[in-house]
């Protein structure tokens, strides 16, 4: 960008600046009604809007419909291959939770300890919770947290034969102290000149800027990317300030190398840059600045990326 440019925004931007941040506090579901009936084999994974479905060892897992809905089950649900042995499914969310609930479904008489859910922490397990009923009530909603508020990211789960959850509700931390861009509030297609949405501006410099639907299992939503394989150029500007920044960033293999720069507040100058090869994959990018120093934006440069969460915060 023209030094010139930046300089002329950044008045605007000051003058126009709030003195709150914003808070973000996320609920979502998944019943899955909107996933495609069918079985997902072994070593296949299912990507829904919120989470990815992998069916481990050797048991298959299916979508199926609900043999007796009612208001805890009904519609889609996801579960083991009929007339098959236990099914293992692996749930891995695309956010840290700090709860998760959902209804399971047994078969009636099922005896004791066959299925079970787990938490995990990346790959560290953390809670272990067996599912067991009596002989006439086979369906339960269960809610499974962390003590000392801790977040996980996986949920597994050992489902005896004819055994199904549904309804899964997901529930975020809260985010007191923080502005977080996802891009979910924009309206998809290719982004010109200067978008204002109140507590963030983004300033798109190159042809090919686009709000686009997430393809990849590492983003979820909306995300900014581009057409373009190279010459990008887009300016993300917070009204707040504060002292980290974090995104997600997933390089296109095809495209030239990219550069995330942190912008120092109030000028927004360059604190700190990182590069992203094309082909280095998915990566969750962090910068705290300096004592000292705080940050109000960053811009990305170069190759073609998808980025999502952009999270400024205090840390």
């Amino acid at each position: 960008m023209k030094r010139t440019l930046l300089s002329a925004i950044v008045p605007a931007i000051i003058a126009l600046a709030p003195g709150t941040a914003w808070s973000v506090r996320g609920v979502d579901l998944e019943t899955f009604d909107q996933a495609r009936a069918g079985i997902i084999q072994p070593g296949d994974e299912l990507k829904l809007e919120h989470f990815r479905i992998a069916a481990m060892n050797d048991g298959a897992a299916v979508i199926k419909p609900v043999e007796q809905p009612d208001d805890l089950a009904y519609g889609l649900a996801l579960g083991g291959v009929e007339r098959a042995g236990p099914a293992s499914v692996d749930i891995q969310f695309d956010k840290p939770l700090r709860s998760v609930a959902f209804t399971v479904v047994l078969p009636p008489g099922a005896p004791a300890l066959a299925s079970t859910a787990t938490l995990y922490i990346d790959e560290r397990e953390r809670q272990s919770l067996a599912l067991q009923h009596g002989t006439t009530i086979n369906r339960l909603r269960l809610i499974m947290s962390l003590p000392e508020e801790q977040v996980f990211n996986r949920l597994s789960l050992q489902l005896q034969r004819g055994a199904y959850i549904d309804g899964v509700e997901m529930h975020s931390p809260p985010i007191t102290d923080g502005t977080l861009i996802d891009f979910d509030e924009l309206p998809t297609g290719t982004l010109q000149g200067l978008i204002d949405q109140g507590h963030y501006i983004i300033l798109a410099n190159s042809s090919g800027l686009e709000i686009t639907a997430s393809s990849d299992g590492e983003t979820s939503g909306q995300v900014l990317g581009s057409t373009e394989a190279a010459g990008n150029d887009a300016l993300l500007m917070y009204r707040t300030v504060r002292n980290s920044l974090d995104l997600t960033v997933v390089p296109d293999p095809s495209g030239e190398p990219a550069t995330i720069e942190f912008l120092e507040a109030p000028d927004f100058t360059t604190l700190h840059s990182i590069r992203i090869d094309p082909a280095s994959g998915p990566q969750r990018l962090s910068f705290t600045a300096p004592r000292g120093s705080s940050l109000q934006g960053m811009r990305w440069t170069g190759g073609k990326l998808r980025i999502d969460e952009v999270m400024l915060r205090s840390r």
